[in-house]
């Protein structure tokens, strides 16, 4: 289960990595020695056909994706699927890798997520492991933009956090439906209810919560 949700994280994120650091090296190989000649006071070469203002331009460009490149790499070590899977084991001594294994195998997979019986596992979850019996709250937001719509699967846990992940329509009220087969799990996009959880959580808990979990 880990090296395959590792190998999706890399094939996710690697294109848009190493695109980053490519513009980044690039840019910076053609404008980075202008520039910093530049800002010494010393005409450089490349002013002759372009202006200092592009010159300098570029080179910030190349600095910021080159730091953006180096940034995600850093999350993508630091949040791997394999450290946050040892983690959560270590913060529940009483689960084995051989349940999360079994649940894993025989989950439902709607995309880059697994809705198993005990957990919903994922690469791209925060912890990529979430126990289901922690779930109180499950909707969805949409992000419409100029030329593409976003949709969120929005999993609302007893300790008050709200764990987001970018999913596909058809999808969305597949897994939706699959987590109102949970009795605990208060499946409603109503704003009432998200200013309830934040601000009231223990309340949030009674409507639904608490008479049905285990």
């Amino acid at each position: 289960m880990i090296k395959k949700l590792a190998i999706r994280k890399w094939v996710s994120a690697g294109p848009i990595i190493l695109f980053c650091a490519g513009c980044g090296c690039a840019l910076l190989s053609w404008y980075g020695a202008a520039a910093l000649r530049g800002l010494r006071g010393l005409p450089p070469r490349l002013s002759e056909s372009q202006s200092m203002d592009n010159i300098y331009i570029g080179a910030v460009l190349g600095l910021f994706a080159l730091v953006l490149a180096v940034i995600m790499l850093v999350r993508q070590l630091s949040l791997g699927v394999g450290r946050q899977v040892k983690r959560y084991l270590a913060n529940n001594p009483e689960v084995t890798m051989e349940q999360i294994e079994s649940d894993y195998a025989a989950a439902e997979q709607y995309g880059d997520i697994w809705i198993g019986s005990r957990w919903t596992i994922g690469y791209d979850l925060i912890g990529v492991i979430i126990e289901n019996e922690k779930i109180a709250w499950v909707y969805n937001e949409v992000d419409r933009g100029r030329k593409s719509t976003q949709y969120y699967l929005c999993l609302g846990t007893v300790d008050g956090k709200i764990v987001k992940s970018s999913v596909e329509r058809e999808h969305l009220e597949q897994m939706k439906a699959r987590y109102a087969q949970f009795p605990h799990i208060l499946i409603d996009n109503s704003s009432e209810y998200e200013h309830m959880f934040k601000n009231n959580l223990a309340a949030f808990l009674d409507i639904q919560y608490n008479q049905n979990v285990k």
